[in-house]
């Protein structure tokens, strides 16, 4: 019986995590062009591949700090990479609770011909 209280205490918070997480990739997806000028333009280049990102989101929904989940991501161009994350820590996303952050991971799907997020 006190593990059903328990869940029915959660259900609430377990509701708000999964339409925040809904919020924020849809947040993403509305800045996909912004991550797309960051990719170079030269046709030559073949600049592909999974970024994936951590980062955190305060109390205002700004992204406090950012960084690339090393083993997770096999795109390598730091210089897209910094991009990115300048763009990242300028969108604005829902709010953290009060005095709290969340912690976001995220993939970016990259290739200069199209993204995918």
């Amino acid at each position: 019986m006190k593990a059903i209280l328990f869940l029915a205490a959660l259900l609430p918070f377990l509701a708000c995590a999964k339409d925040t997480k809904h919020q924020i990739r849809k947040i993403i997806k509305s800045h996909v062009a912004e991550v797309r000028s960051c990719l170079p333009t030269n046709v030559a280049s073949s600049e592909r591949g999974k970024l994936v990102l951590t980062f955190e989101i305060n109390n205002l929904g700004k992204v406090n700090s950012a960084i690339v989940n090393e083993y997770q991501s096999t795109f390598k161009n730091s210089e897209v990479t910094k991009c990115i994350i300048d763009k990242l820590k300028s969108w604005d996303f829902p709010a953290a609770p009060s005095r709290k952050t969340i912690w976001i991971t995220y993939p970016f799907f990259l290739d200069n011909n199209k993204t995918s997020n």
